[in-house]
Order: structure tokens, then C-alpha cells, then sequence
């Protein structure tokens, strides 16, 4: 695919962000940034064509940009997350990005397809130079496993959707899921179940002694300008659902 195209792309997308509840003050305490169309739909045919035809990481960094500009219209109290691959992180661009924003807090999510990390000490000390959260993206899905929560010892180990559903649903699943629990609190991690859809689902989270949820059942992802609102009503209805 031609760079002109890519770019031609990339200028139609936007970025939303979706609330991270914290589960014991029933506050939301961050955002995660996602890639979204003008119109708010997920751009899912472009990333996947990037990833089957090999360019994706080309996208990552204009990725970056984009939510990290949008982030701006953020409340400063928030974190906000980033999802990129473990080669990106060491990127020029994305220590310039980030710098430029000193007064937000942001996470990188290593995602799951991320390949083998040359050296996990240097990737935990470059994220130390960019002061960031470091989180593990869907754990339990591809790369994203015990051996590397072990290994780069993240500060939030992201629980996957249909990781946890399975173990919710099948006992015989149970096992890898308490696996992931047990390294993540071996590497002093905090829990974050993904994808949290029903009061059940929250429930099961809460049972594996997650801190952190993030799904539907609170909110979709929105705009920046309307996270200020969609903050406010979700916290006055979890204040009713605690109550």
C-alpha cells in the first residue's frame, strides 16, 4: 500500500477514549485512547488490512499522534492509555509526542502481538524515561502471557474479554486465569478486567480481585469533549449501584 494512501487513511480517523473504573472508590480514574472514524465507528478493515499486508507499525506512531491531540481535550486528573507495539516504544517520535503533553499521565498497552522483546531490562527502563504506566494488553492472547508479565513485571495486567468469559462460563478455563491472577500479583501488578459487558461479568471481575474494569456496562468510548459528562452520569450511577 502506498504512504500516500496510508496517509490519505489515517486523515479520517480520529481518536476516542473509553473510562477505566476504579472498582474500590467506584471513580473513574483513566482513559484508554481508541482509534475511531469521524463518525465514531472502529476503523477495524484498515488495521487489519495493515496487519495482513505487514505495514501496521507504520500506523502506530500517526496512531499516537492522533489520540495523543485529541487527549489534550482530556480533564488533566486522568490517565490516559496508549496501545503500540514493544518496537515502537523506543521510537524517537513517540518520546516527542508524549514530552510534549507533561502535565497528562500516559500508559503504553504492549499489545498482544507484540514479538519477543529483545531485553526486557532496556524496554523497562525506556519506559521509565517516558514516565509511563506500563500495562500487558489482552493477557492471556498471543505474546501477551505469564512468561511476559514475569518478565517485564507491568503496573496493570489487562485481563482479556474472552480469557475471562471462559473462565466465567467453564470451569475448565479457571485455571489460566488464576495462572495470569498469580503472576500478575507475583509482579505486583494491578488487575484490569477488559470488555466488562453485565453486572455479572462485573461481579466475576470483583471475585478475582480485579481493581480496575473497563467495557461497555459503563461506557463506550467517546469523544474527548464529551468525557467530562459521560464521567459525571456513569459516576452518579455507579454511586446508585454501590448504594
Amino acid at each position: 500500500m502506498a504512504i500516500s494512501e496510508i496517509r490519505t487513511d489515517l486523515s479520517r480517523l480520529t481518536a476516542y477514549f473509553q473510562p477505566i473504573v476504579d472498582l474500590e472508590n467506584w471513580r473513574v480514574t483513566g482513559v484508554e485512547a481508541l482509534a475511531r472514524s469521524a463518525v465514531g465507528d472502529s476503523p477495524w478493515p484498515l488495521l487489519m488490512r495493515a496487519r495482513n499486508e505487514g505495514w501496521y507499525e507504520q500506523l502506530e506512531v500517526p496512531l499516537v499522534e492522533i489520540a495523543v491531540r485529541e487527549a489534550a481535550a482530556l480533564p488533566p486528573q486522568l490517565w490516559c492509555t496508549l496501545n503500540m507495539s514493544a518496537c515502537t516504544v523506543f521510537d524517537n517520535a513517540v518520546e516527542r509526542l508524549l514530552s510534549s503533553h507533561p502535565e497528562r499521565r500516559w500508559g503504553i498497552e504492549v499489545l498482544e502481538r507484540s514479538g519477543p522483546i529483545r531485553d526486557d531490562l532496556e524496554f523497562r527502563e525506556r519506559i521509565n524515561e517516558l514516565d509511563c504506566l506500563m500495562l500487558i494488553d489482552d493477557a492471556g492472547v498471543g505474546n501477551n502471557d505469564e512468561f511476559r508479565i514475569h518478565d517485564l513485571k507491568p503496573t496493570i495486567v489487562k485481563l482479556d474479554r474472552l480469557v475471562l468469559m471462559s473462565a466465567h462460563h467453564h470451569g475448565w478455563a479457571r485455571d489460566r486465569v488464576e495462572s495470569l491472577v498469580y503472576e500478575s500479583r507475583k509482579a505486583g501488578a494491578l488487575l484490569l478486567a477488559e470488555g466488562v459487558e453485565t453486572a455479572k461479568e462485573l461481579i466475576f471481575a470483583q471475585e478475582l480481585g480485579c481493581e480496575l474494569a473497563q467495557g461497555y456496562y459503563f461506557s463506550a468510548a467517546v469523544p474527548a469533549k464529551n468525557i467530562s459528562a459521560t464521567i459525571a452520569e456513569l459516576e452518579e450511577r455507579l454511586w446508585f449501584d454501590a448504594k
